[in-house]
């Protein structure tokens, strides 16, 4: 890592703190009043000082999108993967939409929401998609 603190403290993202195992900013934050994993990748292999501060202050701003829009993407969300799951029985996407738990959020530019559904599904993560805009793109869900 070139030249910034392992620990920088921001107005919007909190206390991050440098991971030199995946070369991103960790820390907590809260996001519909949930407390969440944040992860800030720089993504740069070696980021100077300006990138890393560049980066921090975008996802800063990105990050105050998500808190504003997260419900909205996660009732998008919810209901594409209803649509592509309808084949093997029927899913209330409001029932499924209320079992989502958010659990971290990433940001790079754009992001993804990782999301638990013990639910209706208890040994996977839903991955969502987000613009540099928090503008839901897509869901996914993944096997942990």
């Amino acid at each position: 890592m070139a030249s910034i603190e392992t620990t920088w403290t921001d107005p919007v993202l909190g206390t991050l703190r440098w991971s030199e195992v995946d070369l991103s900013w960790k820390g907590q934050g809260e996001v519909a009043g949930a407390r969440i994993t944040l992860s800030v990748d720089v993504d740069r292999s070696d980021p100077t000082r300006e990138d890393q501060l560049g980066c921090l202050k975008a996802a800063g701003l990105l990050f105050q999108a998500v808190q504003q829009k997260e419900a909205g993407i996660r009732r998008e969300a919810a209901l594409q993967i209803v649509e592509d799951v309808a084949d093997q029985g029927a899913l209330d996407p409001a029932a499924f939409e209320r079992s989502l738990a958010l659990e971290e959020v990433a940001l790079h530019g754009s992001g993804e929401l990782y999301y638990r559904c013990k639910a209706f599904l208890p040994d996977q993560v839903m991955t969502v998609f987000f613009s540099e805009t928090a503008e839901f793109e897509q869901a996914e869900i993944c096997e942990q």
